[in-house]
């Protein structure tokens, strides 16, 4: 038990009704003339003396230990946030009780809605009562063989050959259109045909359209070279999450807090443990850095996608676990074989199934895509060719091609090769910035060099054409050399085309095995003292209730007056009793009202934040807003069968 400054502080700046309380629950009726600050030495002395920490901690129920325990895993433990945490198990009215017991307990308490863990017993309960085996209940499995990963590089590179080299293929919404279906069901033929197919087809144009990788240009799709060229630089494990966390969602927008969201789960989940569904959606928001997956629908979504992505494999035992073989730091592996190309002399190209976007991108573009199976074949044509040397060089192509497929070009296939780019030779079309020189300064880049390497053409002396996108870098080296170009170009700057940054969280470290906690009720019958005690019934019956919430544990507590000497509850057929206490509620901005109402032959329970009564003819009618939901809510004052008002600081 630590009573400290920092305790201190929090008891002393609770709202002065819950204040005195809290001071009349444990030391008894408070005598006038007192000051606060020796309340405060006097609870820390009742504390210390009736050993308080073991009697409070052991009287917790399990209930109360699953909210303890999650309120060290939310990240923002508001009363709502707890209650989605637990996907509607607890009822929110029944979860703001047991708060509000064990702010009384004063084991947590809140500040502007948030909910913390008191410094006067955070340590003990993150030691001896905090329980994630217990939270995020899991069953110890043998691990099986796991099941084979479809989405891979090799599979995006197949789509991008397909995309680029046929024409009139995608809606301008992303979508497929139907000529594109039809292809993709001869080119695939195993990958789309299952149950699963159709899911999988809108996961690769989720991958599609939310990293960018293509861009619509007439009829034609075309490379964003920015964005290939990010994703070429990456680990293929890391390049990997950015297409898993692309599959999962419709919105780019949040993207980089999925992915980490997502490693996050391949990262802290153990591959020996099954999860029933509901605990791995507790763990999942609790591992959550993404504000699309606060609700129960959406993280149940999350999880249906990473299930089609093999991330996750559903178990015949109804549990849930991560992919035995999936492994970041060694994704789809080539076993040694370091060619990751065949190279046919029919001009035949085929992927190995460890094909790699740094390796595969070139030979996509230029060659166009035959069937995607475990090995991918593609096929070499004059026109795919053609359509490559648009986006890239014949020479850049032919070394690649002879460098991962382990062999050199044979004469047959170079001799064709230079003739269809040729072909191309006789009437051409750039897109480019102009650069033009006078002779002197034109001498000074033929003798320099210094911007050869991003040349596109010199058709003539002193006139140089420029990729647009790499000018800046020319302008910086011609500045180098004296050389300044005043500009007289009016088109803006092209933008570079990036992928979304995301944050390396780490995994959360976590004893999976439920700890066995040793509860007990009540050290002695403490209800068998009040029989002996001078108050009245509804003072008696308040301290049993108080004795069974375990904020009673010292005979030294049983004491008439204690209980609330405010009105806080009205019911059956006392309007009056019910209007008033409504009307007091609604001058408090911390009260809220329980309201129990009968409703198709059934008692409702609602707990509402009070806005205004409004007098309807002879009605008078309770606005509010329903909690956690914030949901309008009105009811005739008259059909209320019982109204409770609640003090928390909670809210």
């Amino acid at each position: 038990m630590n009573i400290s400054g920092e305790w201190r502080h929090v008891i002393l700046t609770l709202p002065d009704n819950y204040f005195f309380e809290l001071m009349k629950n444990y030391l008894g009726r408070i005598q006038t003339p007192f000051n606060k600050h020796e309340l405060v030495d006097k609870l820390a002395s009742f504390l210390s003396q009736h050993n308080a920490e073991d009697k409070i901690l052991n009287s917790l129920d399990q209930k109360e230990r699953l909210i303890l325990t999650s309120i060290e895993f939310i990240s923002i433990p508001t009363a709502k946030n707890i209650y989605d945490f637990f996907i509607g198990e607890i009822p929110f009215i029944e979860l703001c009780d047991t708060l509000k017991t064990l702010e009384e307990k004063l084991i947590i308490y809140s500040d502007t809605g948030v909910i913390f863990l008191s410094p006067l017993f955070a340590d003990q309960v993150r030691t001896e009562v905090v329980n994630p085996g217990l939270l995020y209940k899991s069953e110890k499995i043998e691990p099986t063989s796991g099941e084979m990963i479809w989405l891979t590089d090799g599979v995006i590179l197949s789509f991008l050959s397909f995309l680029i080299h046929q024409k009139d293929l995608i809606k301008s919404s992303g979508a497929f259109k139907k000529k594109a279906f039809n292809q993709i069901e001869l080119l695939y033929p195993h990958l789309f045909i299952d149950k699963d197919g159709e899911s999988r087809l809108t996961q690769i144009r989720r991958i599609i359209h939310n990293l960018r990788l293509v861009r619509i240009e007439g009829t034609s799709l075309i490379p964003r070279d920015d964005i290939w060229d990010n994703l070429k630089n990456l680990a293929t494990g890391e390049g990997w999450l950015y297409m898993v966390a692309a599959a999962t969602t419709e919105s780019t927008s949040h993207l980089g807090n999925r992915i980490t969201t997502i490693k996050r789960i391949i990262q802290t989940i153990p591959k020996d443990r099954g999860f029933y569904p509901d605990n791995l959606k507790k763990l999942i928001k609790a591992l959550n850095s993404d504000h699309t997956l606060l609700d129960n629908s959406s993280v149940t979504d999350l999880i249906d996608d990473l299930i089609v992505l093999k991330v996750l494999l559903n178990r015949e035992d109804g549990t849930i676990t991560i992919n035995p073989i999936l492994d970041l730091e060694n994704l789809n592996p080539n076993y040694g074989d370091i060619n990751p190309v065949i190279l046919q002399g029919n001009f035949d190209v085929t992927y190995k199934p460890w094909i790699s976007i740094h390796d595969g991108y070139l030979i996509a573009i230029f060659c166009k895509l035959k069937k995607m199976d475990i090995y991918t074949e593609l096929e070499l044509t004059k026109e795919s060719f053609i359509k490559g040397l648009t986006l890239s060089s014949s020479s850049k192509f032919i070394e690649l091609l002879a460098k991962i497929s382990g062999h050199a070009i044979s004469d047959n296939v170079l001799l064709t090769l230079k003739e269809w780019e040729k072909e191309t030779q006789k009437a051409r079309h750039y897109e480019a910035s102009i650069l033009l020189v006078d002779e002197d300064k034109d001498f000074i880049l033929k003798e320099t060099g210094i911007i050869k390497d991003y040349i596109i053409l010199n058709p003539s002396p002193g006139i140089y054409l420029i990729n647009p996108k790499e000018y800046k870098q020319v302008q910086t080296l011609l500045e180098s050399v004296d050389i300044y170009p005043i500009d007289k170009s009016h088109t803006p700057p092209t933008e570079t085309e990036t992928l979304p940054e995301y944050t390396d969280r780490p995994p959360l470290v976590i004893d999976w095995e439920s700890k066995t906690n040793n509860i007990i009720t009540s050290p002695e019958n403490l209800e068998g003292y009040i029989r002996d005690i001078s108050a009245t019934k509804d003072e008696k019956d308040d301290l049993v209730k108080r004795i069974k919430r375990g904020i009673i544990f010292t005979k030294e507590q049983i004491q008439p007056g204690i209980s609330k000497t405010d009105f806080s509850e009205a019911k059956g057929v006392n309007y009056q009793a019910k209007l008033r206490l409504i009307e007091v509620s609604l001058k408090a901005s911390n009260n809220r009202l329980e309201i129990n109402y009968v409703k198709d032959f059934k008692i409702h329970k609602e707990l509402i934040l009070p806005i205004k009564i409004e007098k309807i003819d002879d009605k008078k009618i309770l606005h509010g807003q329903s909690l956690p939901d914030e949901e309008d809510f009105s009811i005739d004052i008259g059909k209320i069968s019982l109204v409770r008002r609640v003090q928390t600081t909670l809210f």
